[in-house]
């Protein structure tokens, strides 16, 4: 009896102590979460920087962690940083460069975030170093959420070979896939700021920035949000942002300019985005074969274009300030400049093919390009609707062919241009100041001021209004100063031929204005219900032919 009671005791001790040694072998293959001051490199609490994003993804954190470099360090393979439990707004993750750098040898991406939260990168040099063209120093996916990379150097040291790939920073579901449908965030609430990205090869990568965000979401919310500011971009080969399915982002402050390779290049490049804001940027002092500035292609609505620079051009093809192509809706630009530039083709201070609807462009500046094709300062081809064209420049330009200040081809309604200055131009072929051709109805033109142009080859008209309906305003005008080799018109109104429709022509200041060899006409108003009351019409002088004050 008590050696069967003996046994039965040594079994259970010896069953505590196997369980024992189990809890123990078991807790120890769990990684504890992680907080407060780590060290990175050579004698560091981590060796290499996959070694740290490893600890993070697999134990998480319960605080607060931070981590500085304190050796350089490589790789070459992507440092991936997957999801992290526990990160919060409390719970950030900070990992200072400390005057040390970061290198990677591979051919894709330097830096992961997949899935990763709360994340800053600050003041490290993060170094690609491969000659591979399609790869990224940053990339962005799996909805990463509120990381930051600040005061940063994002740099290609071996980028030798022309390439429309490659980026410093991407928002994509895959290395390449910038232009990919994606139905899920690849990022949101990031933040790129004062950070330099340049490459010491011969050429930078294909983009800049590209941020690929959700195709189920990018018209119905403003979630995606993404910043890119304050940055300082030295190298890029086509597009200084691509913006592909975004809701949101903003690109603001950042110095795009001084690039100096051949072949079309795109400030800001969009497609099916939404509230998107470009603002601040300088994208001047560039060349190309076509220039594009922002070129918001298809279904882009409630975009922001404000104070950028986009001067100093020089393109051996044709200059597109802003290419809204395709339903830009809710369009606002406000301060931009498209000056001093240099275009071998013609000239697009703002070209829109379909559909710019209530727009707002207003105290923009296209001075003092030269041009030798056609000059366009705004020209909306099809659709314009209840837009306004409000206090803007287009002074001093020259243009070896045909010159338009504002030109609204194609059924414009409910339109304003007024208070706009179009002033000492000149012009080798046919000269408008404003010219709104078929089937425009309910507009108004008044208090614009169009002086001292000239056409040497052509004639000149100071506002034309072709085929009108409804009310048609043009009032408060001044036209002076204006010379023409052929027939010159001060103000010429044509309405649908119906009493039903009314023009009213009030408070023009026609003066000195002269055709040096052709008929030179004041005001020429013709069909519809004319309403022509105070206007000052004098010193219009016509070479060797007719001069007319009303017509």
């Amino acid at each position: 009896m008590m050696k069967h009671y003996n046994q039965i005791i040594k079994n259970k001790y010896l069953a505590l102590v196997l369980g024992g040694l189990f809890f123990m072998g078991s807790s120890a293959s769990l990684k504890a979460a992680m907080s407060g001051s780590y060290t990175i490199g050579s004698g560091g609490n981590y060796s290499t920087l996959a070694a740290f994003a490893s600890a993070l993804s697999s134990g998480g954190v319960n605080g607060a962690v931070s981590a500085k470099l304190i050796s350089d360090v490589s790789s070459s393979s992507t440092t991936t940083f997957n999801a992290i439990s526990g990160t919060s707004s409390t719970n950030t993750i900070t990992i200072d460069g400390n005057g040390y750098s970061y290198s990677y040898s591979g051919s894709t991406d330097a830096i992961l975030f997949n899935g990763a939260d709360y994340v800053t990168f600050n003041g490290v040099k993060i170094l690609h170093t491969s000659t591979s063209t399609g790869t990224n120093i940053v990339r962005f996916t799996n909805v990463s959420e509120y990381n930051r990379i600040i005061n940063c150097v994002l740099e290609y040291t071996r980028r030798t070979s022309a390439s429309t790939s490659g980026s410093y920073v991407a928002f994509a579901p895959s290395t390449t896939g910038y232009t990919s449908s994606t139905y899920s965030w690849t990022g949101r609430f990031n933040r790129i700021e004062n950070n330099t990205m340049k490459s010491s090869g011969s050429y930078g990568p294909g983009y800049a920035i590209a941020i690929t965000n959700n195709r189920s979401y990018y018209s119905s919310t403003t979630n995606g949000r993404n910043v890119i500011k304050n940055n300082k971009i030295e190298k890029w080969y086509r597009y200084g942002a691509r913006i592909y399915y975004a809701a949101g982002d903003s690109i603001l402050n950042n110095d795009f300019s001084g690039q100096s390779t051949s072949g079309t290049r795109t400030g800001v490049d969009g497609y099916y985005s939404y509230y998107v804001s470009v603002e601040g940027n300088d994208f001047s002092s560039t060349s190309a074969s076509t220039f594009n500035g922002v070129y918001p292609y298809y279904y882009c609505y409630y975009w922001g274009i404000h104070n950028n620079k986009f001067d100093n051009i020089t393109a051996s093809g044709s200059y597109y300030g802003v290419y809204a192509y395709y339903y830009p809706r809710y369009l606002h630009m406000t301060g931009n400049s498209f000056s001093n530039n240099s275009v071998s083709s013609s000239f697009y201070g703002l070209y829109n093919y379909y559909y710019l609807e209530r727009a707002d462009i207003n105290n923009n500046h296209w001075d003092n390009n030269k041009v030798s094709g056609t000059f366009y300062g705004l020209y909306a081809y099809y659709y314009a609707n209840d837009s306004k064209v409000d206090k803007n420049t287009w002074n001093g330009n020259t243009s070896s062919s045909s010159f338009y200040g504002i030109y609204m081809y194609y059924y414009a309604r409910r339109t304003s241009t007024s208070s706009n200055e179009i002033n000492n131009n000149k012009s080798s072929g046919v000269f408008y100041g404003i010219a709104r051709y078929y089937y425009h109805d309910n507009y108004v033109s008044d208090n614009n001021i169009i002086c001292y142009n000239e056409s040497t080859g052509n004639s000149f008209y100071g506002i034309l209004h072709y085929y009108g309906y409804n009310t048609v305003s043009v009032s408060g005008n001044r036209i002076s100063g204006n010379t023409s080799s052929s027939a010159l018109r001060g103000i010429q109104a044509y309405s649908y031929p119906s009493s039903s429709y009314t023009i009213e022509v009030d408070d023009n200041l026609i003066d000195s204005n002269e055709a040096t060899n052709s008929f030179a006409v004041g005001m020429y108003i013709y069909y519809g219900n004319h309403k022509i009351r105070r206007n000052r019409v004098s010193y219009i002088r016509g070479g060797n032919s007719d001069a007319a004050g009303i017509f």
